[in-house]
């Protein structure tokens, strides 16, 4: 499986499969599950991989995704749009992951921009910092940050995609960024 990462939110917010397709998913239909697999394995990918911080372990996490995806659209709203909800199953296989191994790995961040100002060797150590840092966040946290400045989702989005309210969103990002600070300036 060749999976391709890049920074910008893809499919998974866009386009609800037809309801047919979805119907047949419910049923376990093997052809529906690879329609599903083959429209949004990269993007499920794509957020475990930001979330786990392992190709091996975001490999895993899209594997374990999709091998119950008809047993979790017997939860699925079909009111509700799939792309989100689909998301929403990635960060949590990928969260029960992280928490059920006790493995705290880094994150896949994108490539840093237009950092001429300073040499690309700084670059790489600030952004090995960072991922270090990153890496020493519970797995709620990590979430926060990943959902937010990683998949640019809004605070509503993070709150429904980890079943909290949207003040909670914001207090984990704030708790999260605080902690970073914390970790970035020695004071762990």
């Amino acid at each position: 499986m060749h999976h391709r990462v890049d920074d910008r939110r893809t499919s998974v917010s866009e386009n609800n499969p037809n309801p047919t397709l979805l119907s047949r998913l419910r049923r376990g239909d093997a052809d529906a599950l690879r329609e599903v697999y083959e429209r949004y394995a990269d993007d499920v990918y794509r957020i475990a991989l930001r979330l786990t911080g392992s190709s091996a372990d975001a490999y895993d996490v899209t594997h374990d995704v999709f091998l119950g995806l008809p047993e979790a659209m017997q939860r699925y709203d079909p009111d509700r749009p799939f792309g989100p909800w689909l998301r929403g199953v990635a960060v949590r296989t990928a969260q029960m992951r992280l928490r059920s191994e006790r493995r705290r790995r880094e994150v896949a961040l994108p490539n840093v921009v237009g950092m001429a100002v300073r040499s690309r060797q700084e670059a790489v150590v600030d952004r090995l910092t960072l991922e270090k840092a990153l890496d020493e966040l519970s797995p709620d946290l990590r979430s926060v940050v990943v959902l937010r400045e990683l998949e640019g989702l809004s605070y509503q989005e993070i709150a429904d995609l980890l079943g909290i309210t949207k003040s909670a969103a914001a207090v984990r990002l704030h708790r999260a960024r605080r902690r970073l600070r914390d970790i970035l300036r020695g004071n762990r």
